[in-house]
């Protein structure tokens, strides 16, 4: 493993550091507490992002986007949620969805979706999965008929006619374009059963239900699906019927080192301000950072982050370079990234003392982010159990 970073990636590092710097810093503590879900979406700062192609970075060069591999994804999130988490996984689902769509889909399909996206500064992508009644169902699987995703794509002349819903889906408020898995056989389990379409905004019978009030990662947006007789044409079929879960696992490798990056950045940003605050708030005469109480906490803070991102540049360099990728790493990485920024976002609050509670302070803000993380891309307990199940 090399870490000896190109020109290249570190101006596209420090790109990323500058944008989120001047341009988002200023306004996220304002996005986030606005109190409709609906007017967290930072549209402005979209726009501005993805004229500098961060919309696009992690699209295959061949479509129009950046091509950036999973380390210089990686780098570059860690900038990016260092200031605002959601801010940074608006961009960067982008890159995760748009390249499933260059991995799975057929060459008439990659045309007739990707050179729009890429051509629309406010044209997001979403992959629903989750429902209501299913949820580490689909991540196990428990593959028995009657469990996993409810929603079902029925047959109808040329096409399949949807009804179901989604909920808790990335960008789904404000998406153009959506990833759909739906049932096509309720007779099996959801390893043969469930099917992948490509379902646009403007199809008749597509609408959203609640836009979600989450608690953290508010400029990132989540909503429900609903499908009310929604007609789509056997062309936005993905492959075959009752792939998805192959399809999913072949294009797999990236998700977890995507949402481990998140996490690094996040626990990153709280320690810097932590330090900071530190260093300048003086007690018992002398700043709160000669006080060994607080000194090792900010150790700590500063091991953790340091192993988590050895973990990611590890898992990022492996995805791509070994035959076969060793699955594990990333589940580790997630389970172990995640639960660092909780315990390092915690830690933060604790040093800004009574300010670490309070809104207008910037420490409460990342502890809020890092909850959120845990429940992502499964939640760790159904990771460990599937991590368990290989040892």
């Amino acid at each position: 493993m090399d870490f000896t970073f190109t020109d290249e990636q570190r101006a596209l590092q420090q790109l990323a550091r500058d944008f989120f710097e001047s341009e988002v810093r200023p306004v996220a503590a304002e996005y986030d507490q606005r109190e409709d879900p609906r007017d967290c979406v930072p549209w402005d700062i979209i726009e501005k992002g993805s004229k500098l192609g961060l919309r696009t970075l992690g699209t295959p060069e061949e479509w129009g986007g950046g091509g950036a591999d999973l380390l210089t994804q990686a780098l570059v999130i860690e900038e990016m949620a260092r200031v605002d988490i959601g801010a940074s996984k608006t961009f960067s689902h982008n890159w995760k969805v748009s390249s499933r769509i260059a991995a799975l889909c057929s060459e008439e399909q990659k045309k007739r979706f990707l050179p729009p996206f890429v051509a629309d500064h406010r044209y997001l992508l979403s992959n629903a999965v989750t429902e209501p009644d299913a949820g580490s169902d689909s991540h196990l699987p428990y593959d028995v008929p009657e469990a996993g995703p409810r929603c079902f794509a029925e047959r109808n002349g040329k096409g399949f006619v949807i009804n179901g819903m989604k909920n808790f889906i990335a960008l789904a408020g404000v998406s153009k374009l959506i990833i759909l898995w739906a049932r096509t056989d309720r007779s099996v389990g959801i390893t043969k059963g469930l099917s992948t379409f490509i379902v646009p905004r403007d199809t008749p019978g597509l609408s959203n239900g609640q836009f979600h009030d989450k608690m953290g990662m508010r400029l990132y947006n989540n909503a429900e699906l609903i499908f009310e007789n929604c007609h789509v044409p056997a062309e936005n079929l993905v492959g075959e019927l009752g792939q998805a879960m192959q399809q999913r696992a072949a294009v797999a490798k990236g998700g977890n080192i995507e949402l481990m990056a998140h996490a690094l950045g996040c626990a990153r940003g709280a320690y810097e301000h932590a330090l900071d605050h530190a260093r300048n708030r003086v007690q018992g005469l002398k700043p709160i950072i000669e006080h060994q109480a607080i000194a090792m906490k900010l150790a700590e803070m500063a091991m953790e982050v340091e192993v988590a991102r050895a973990m990611v540049w590890r898992c990022a360099w492996a995805s791509e370079h070994m035959t076969p990728p060793d699955n594990r790493l990333t589940v580790f990485s997630k389970v172990f990234c995640t639960e660092m920024a909780l315990r390092v976002t915690r830690r933060a609050v604790e040093i800004f003392g009574g300010m670490g509670v309070m809104k207008d302070g910037p420490a409460e803000k990342y502890l809020r982010d890092a909850a959120v993380l845990l429940h992502m891309d499964a939640t760790n307990q159904i990771n460990l159990i599937k991590v368990a199940k290989r040892l």
